[in-house]
């Protein structure tokens, strides 16, 4: 490689990368802070295990994720944790084993009411499942949750058949 590339081209690949990474908005991982937790006693890395992350997670105490399955893990719902102890706090009676703990409706639920994954002050609605099973939210075209009304007035909706 000449040690002076002529103008337009980059010098390392890896710093090409990373530039259109940051153009597009787009993070390579959803960074979990321990400290912004509530309960120090909650492991808020691991939640990304059993559902997307969203910062709303760090509300949860020790106490509200005994709610959860012991067998959480294999409700594959691209749900948070948060609410997935807000629908079992709501619903005792959900299953407790297997793929189908959760009603099928759960995803379009959380949608509705919380507009999308919150990371950092900003919705996210794109998510992709990682090879080890887990989620990670796509940090792309976030808007903040007042920019995310505005739009939803601005827009029709489709109220009858």
């Amino acid at each position: 490689m000449p040690a002076n590339p002529p103008p337009g081209r980059c010098r390392s690949p890896h710093l090409l990368v990373l530039l259109l990474l940051a153009s597009i908005g787009l993070q390579a991982a959803n960074p979990v802070d321990p400290a912004r937790g509530v309960d120090p006693s909650v492991d808020y890395a691991a939640l990304v295990q059993i559902g997307p992350w969203d910062d709303r997670n760090y509300q949860l105490t020790a106490d509200d994720l005994t709610l959860l399955s012991p067998d959480e893990s294999s409700a594959r719902d691209p749900v948070p944790a948060f609410f997935r102890v807000e629908l079992r706090r709501n619903n005792p009676g959900l299953r407790r084993t297997g793929p189908a703990q959760y009603p099928r409706s759960a995803l379009q639920r959380f949608e509705r009411k919380y507009h999308g994954y919150l990371i950092d002050g900003r919705l996210y609605r794109g998510i992709k499942r990682l090879n080890d099973g887990s989620f990670e939210v796509l940090l792309v075209k976030g808007r903040t949750e007042e920019q995310y009304a505005e739009a939803m007035l601005a827009t029709e909706v489709r109220v009858s058949g």
